[in-house]
């Protein structure tokens, strides 16, 4: 039996993930997260995308695309992924497939949903407990959010607009829907464990 057709539309943005075979991991060095985001940056010039998202995490990443006029998701991570895994393979001196055999993509509907799997994206880092704060990991666009670093790879003012005001302002608000979050989860968690402790009294 076929798989399913991946229906794709022009101007339509997508959450993609693609996990390391077996859950192994695609990145070892430094060298190999600087090698697939040069690669990503000569697609999205080839293929005209935007790009509003990105984590790089040891076994797998996330990206937010929105698609060029005249492009296909499919074709984007056919390309990032089998040219990724030839300079994998070539430099650990391995053979086989680098990644799991077909990548995952949700469409992602703008305005609320945009900002959700940005931040979705963005924690990543955080909740995998790598560190205690998005802003320090360095291979995610999260740093570029926050005005610590420029990224010309990053299409970001779609994003932070849906905020509205000044950019400065824009920058706060995002960073206070981050914190939000995790806050949010963090005191969720604490109620959980008070549940499962029991009454002393």
């Amino acid at each position: 039996m076929g798989r399913d057709l991946r229906i794709t539309a022009p101007g339509q943005v997508y959450h993609l993930t693609s996990r390391g075979n077996n859950d192994e991991a695609i990145f070892v060095a430094l060298q190999d997260y600087r090698r697939f985001l040069t690669k990503l940056k000569k697609y999205k010039k080839e293929l005209n995308f935007k790009l509003y998202a990105y984590c790089l995490m040891k076994n797998h990443f996330h990206l937010l695309v929105e698609e060029g006029r005249g492009m296909k998701i499919s074709h984007l991570m056919q390309k990032l992924n089998t040219s990724y895994s030839m300079y994998f393979n070539k430099k650990y001196g391995r053979r086989g497939h680098l990644f799991e055999s077909r990548f995952f993509s949700s469409k992602v509907d703008r305005d609320e949903y945009l900002l959700e799997v940005s931040r979705y994206i963005h924690l990543n880092p955080v909740r995998a407990e790598l560190l205690g704060k998005p802003e320090e990991y360095p291979w995610s666009s999260c740093r570029t959010y926050l005005d610590l670093d420029e990224d010309e790879l990053i299409d970001k003012g779609e994003v932070l607009g849906l905020f509205g005001g000044t950019s400065e302002r824009q920058v706060k608000n995002y960073k206070d829907f981050l914190y939000g979050q995790l806050e949010a989860e963090k005191r969720a968690e604490e109620l959980a464990y008070l549940k499962l402790v029991p009454d002393l009294d």
